[in-house]
C-alpha cells in the first residue's frame, strides 16, 4: 500500500517530466529522442519508488530535492 509521501514522490516525477517536455518539445530533437523521453521517465519513476525512510522533515526536503536535480538537471535533448 502506498502512503501518502509514496504517492506524492511518484506524482512530483510525473510532473517533473511533463514540465521537461513542455519546456523543450519545441527545440530541435536528438535522435532517438521517444526512446530517451521514455527511458529518462522510466529511471526517474524507479528513482521516486524507492522506499525511504523519512522521519524528519529535512530529510523529506532532502528527498524532493534529490528528485528536482535528476529530473531536471543540465540535459540536451
Amino acid at each position: 500500500m502506498l502512503t501518502y509521501i509514496a504517492f506524492y514522490k511518484l506524482l512530483f516525477t510525473v510532473e517533473l517530466v511533463v514540465a521537461e517536455f513542455l519546456f523543450s518539445f519545441r527545440l530541435k530533437k536528438r535522435s532517438y529522442y521517444p526512446l530517451r523521453l521514455a527511458a529518462s521517465a522510466a529511471a526517474l519513476l524507479g528513482i521516486a519508488a524507492i522506499p525511504i525512510p523519512i522521519d524528519m522533515f529535512w530529510q523529506t526536503s532532502l528527498v524532493f530535492f534529490m528528485l528536482y536535480v535528476a529530473g531536471g538537471g543540465k540535459r540536451r535533448i
